[in-house]
This record gives structure tokens, C-alpha cells and sequence, in this order.
């Protein structure tokens, strides 16, 4: 519960900041700087090297380069690769829940040790289960916000799903080191089959592979159904790719504003 509390902690401080600051609100100039700055602190006082940050600090910012990412499944970025296998398999070969007898995840402790539970049980740890991972790909094609949900996870289907699956930790994939996220998919069939399918290292949403218009539409509509109806999930879409052409930012605060009356029906 810890992970999604600290991003919204983080938003919080910045709004806060940044209200604060529009009210006069000062401090100190020297939260980076010696001698009680950020730079000799997080240094343990062994000094640091100013050539490398003067400069060249957000330059360019992370955003700029290598640039965003967007994640296309709500849980651990550590196992979109493994889900996007998976989920080409099974569109690829037309592989139907009941056929599947075993299923095998291959992958370095880089993966399998952060993505920890070998079973979920909730919506929070199926973000870091690959059973769940796959399994939610296995029986629907696809995992959005409405597969990482409590009763999802604890329906019959997917917890005979996810104990098909097993987690395999690969020497070959351990011996390429832990600067990529490499993985294999693996499931055997009713029919004594046994399709194999790769993960691509770059994963989908990243700088290195970055979504398309409509996988990025996609993911805002699946996670705005929530909120806002068809219409002005359509109408805020195209406020925000020309929003440098909006007369008035308070067209879109109107449009979102829809959110309360949907969730009160």
C-alpha cells in the first residue's frame, strides 16, 4: 500500500510547493550546496565531483532524454515484457484457457526477486506476481485496471490459473546480468504442445519502444472509464494533444469535472 502513497505523497509536495512559492513563501538557497547541502550529505562527507553536476544538472531532463515512459499494465514495470509475450502467444496461436495444462516463466532473480509473490491473493500483490501476471493475460488478453482488482484475483478461474504457473529461475538469462529485463514464456498444452514465446528486452510504453497514438489512448481510456463517460474521455483526449491551442485550461477542468457526477450514479 506503501507504493501508490508515495507518488501521491510526492504530487501532494509539489502542489504544496509550488502554492506556497505563489504566496511568497521563501527558503533557503543552499539545499544543494555545501557545507549542509544535499551534495556533501548523500556523500558522507567524502566530498563530491561539481564538474559533474554544474551544468549538466537536468540537462537535458530525463522527460527530454531519454524520454517518458507509460506503463501499459498497472503493476511492476519488471514484468510488462513477460505479460506482452504472453499475451502474443496466446492472440498468436488462438490458445484458449482450458487448454492450457502448465505454464513457465523464465527469468533472472532480477525479475523474479523484486516480482516476490508466487501467488496473490489481493489486487496490491498481483503487481509483483508473474503468476498473476500471465494468468490475467491467459484468461482475458489483457490486464488493465479492471483485471487488478480484488475480486479478479480471488475469482476460482484465476486461482486455478495462477497454480499452472511456475517460476523458473534461468541460469543462461542470470549469466547476461541485470541491466536488461530479459525473459521467456513457456506453456504446454492439452494437445502436447509446448509454445515458446520471448520477451522483448525493450519494454513497451519505454524511451526504446514507445507507445503508438492508439496504445497511448488505450491505456487513458481504460484507466478514465473509471471516472468519465465515453464522451468526455474522447473530448478531454483531444483538449490534451492541443493544449497548447486551448484558450482557457478551465475548458479541460470542466470536462474532468464530469468525474464526480459518473461516480455518484
Amino acid at each position: 500500500m506503501t507504493k501508490p502513497l508515495h507518488v501521491g505523497r510526492a504530487s501532494q509536495n509539489g502542489v504544496v510547493a509550488a502554492e506556497l512559492a505563489a504566496r511568497g513563501f521563501t527558503g533557503g538557497r543552499d539545499a544543494l550546496d555545501p557545507p549542509w547541502g544535499f551534495f556533501q550529505a548523500f556523500s558522507h562527507g567524502e566530498g563530491f565531483d561539481a564538474d559533474r553536476i554544474v551544468g549538466r544538472l537536468g540537462d537535458p531532463h530525463t522527460i527530454v532524454w531519454p524520454g517518458v515512459s507509460i506503463k501499459p499494465y498497472p503493476c511492476g514495470v519488471l514484468g510488462h515484457p513477460t505479460m506482452d509475450a504472453m499475451r502474443r502467444l496466446v492472440i498468436a496461436h488462438d490458445v484458449q484457457p482450458e487448454s492450457i495444462v502448465g505454464i513457465r516463466v523464465r527469468a533472472g532473480s532480477n525479475i523474479l526477486n523484486p516480482l516476490r509473490y508466487p501467488i496473490a491473493t489481493n489486487a496490491l500483490e498481483a503487481k509483483f506476481c508473474p503468476a498473476f501476471m500471465v494468468s490475467a493475460i491467459a484468461l482475458r488478453r489483457k490486464a488493465g485496471i479492471r483485471e487488478f482488482n480484488d475480486e479478479f484475483v480471488r475469482s476460482a478461474p484465476m486461482q486455478a490459473m495462477m497454480r499452472k504457473v511456475e517460476r523458473v529461475l534461468d541460469p543462461e538469462i542470470e549469466a547476461q546480468g541485470w541491466e536488461r529485463i530479459r525473459s521467456t514464456v513457456e506453456v504446454d498444452l492439452d494437445d502436447g504442445r509446448t509454445l515458446v514465446e520471448e520477451a522483448d528486452e525493450r519494454y513497451r510504453g519505454g524511451p526504446d519502444l514507445p507507445f503508438t497514438r492508439g496504445e497511448l489512448h488505450e491505456k487513458f481510456s481504460d484507466c478514465a472509464s473509471l471516472v468519465l463517460p465515453p464522451s468526455a474521455i474522447d473530448e478531454t483526449v483531444g483538449m490534451v494533444e492541443a493544449l497548447e491551442d486551448l484558450p482557457d485550461v478551465s475548458e479541460l477542468s470542466r470536462v474532468l469535472s464530469a468525474a464526480p457526477a459518473v461516480v455518484a450514479q
